[in-house]
């Protein structure tokens, strides 16, 4: 997702924008899609309603994930808001492209630091509670967000804030169609990280569709399910890792970025 851009001359990702700030925490990433050139189910929702945005019949669209390109690239240019993750804070952040100030739910729901609730915790398997797949840094900071971000705790952080957003924002509440984007994105990291054939990788996939039953279970019980259209998403699978492909004897290794 990083590419060099030919006017500036800088390397930039598909959602960096220099004209915006970050909203929630000093060290969240400057983003917006404002490099995104095309419409998306977000924007064509606003489109084929005859509601202004903001009025109280029109469509609203929010996208929450860890990363910040599939927190704002579903819910399209015209989304109400996007939230990503700062993992230097373990806050949930926006930009200015989005809003001034971060609603008073957000700064509740970020000032409880739901993520120290791992420091000096281990990630157990549910079929193998006594493996440790992962020992979390035993203060909170940045190491420790960076561990949650690699592990199924981070969906978690992603399901905490989404279940916030759908109560707090009352979406599917009106005559209207809302549109909710959640991406879980700790399973991009595990599965980069520990490759297809990993007991974590083994761990976060059961552990995915229980976050993604207790979602659907809390959309159903605020919404109902029988107003609700779902559609499931993924970017790309993942490699074994080199290591793996020695073991099987096929050809494989590592090099250095250099």
């Amino acid at each position: 997702h990083r590419k060099p851009d030919r006017a500036s001359g800088a390397t930039v990702t598909s959602v960096s924008d220099p004209t915006v700030t970050p909203v929630g925490s000093p060290t969240g990433t400057a983003a917006s899609p404002h490099r995104l050139l095309v419409s998306t189910i977000g924007d064509e929702l606003k489109i084929a309603s005859p509601h202004a945005k903001g009025s109280p019949d029109a469509p609203r669209a929010f996208g929450v994930s860890l990363k910040d390109r599939s927190a704002i690239l579903p819910p399209g240019r015209s989304a109400d808001a996007a939230y990503w993750w700062d993992s230097k804070t373990g806050r949930f952040v926006t930009s200015t492209y989005y809003m001034a100030s971060a609603p008073e739910w957000v700064q509740t729901f970020n000032d409880r630091k739901p993520a120290d609730t791992h420091a000096g915790q281990a990630w157990k398997p549910l079929a193998l509670p006594a493996l440790t797949l992962r020992q979390f840094p035993a203060e909170p900071g940045a190491p420790l967000y960076d561990a949650v971000y690699g592990s199924p705790f981070g969906n978690d952080q992603v399901l905490a804030f989404s279940i916030a957003l759908l109560q707090r924002e009352q979406l599917g509440r009106r005559n209207a169609t809302d549109l909710l984007s959640v991406s879980f994105s700790s399973n991009d990291s595990v599965g980069h990280t520990h490759g297809p054939d990993s007991a974590q990788v083994e761990d976060i996939s059961v552990r995915t569709d229980k976050a993604i039953g207790r979602l659907l279970s809390e959309v159903d019980r605020q919404v109902g399910l029988s107003n609700v259209l779902v559609a499931f998403t993924t970017d790309h699978g993942v490699a074994p890792v080199p290591e793996m492909l020695q073991e099987r004897g096929l050809p494989g290794g590592r090099m250095t970025t250099k």
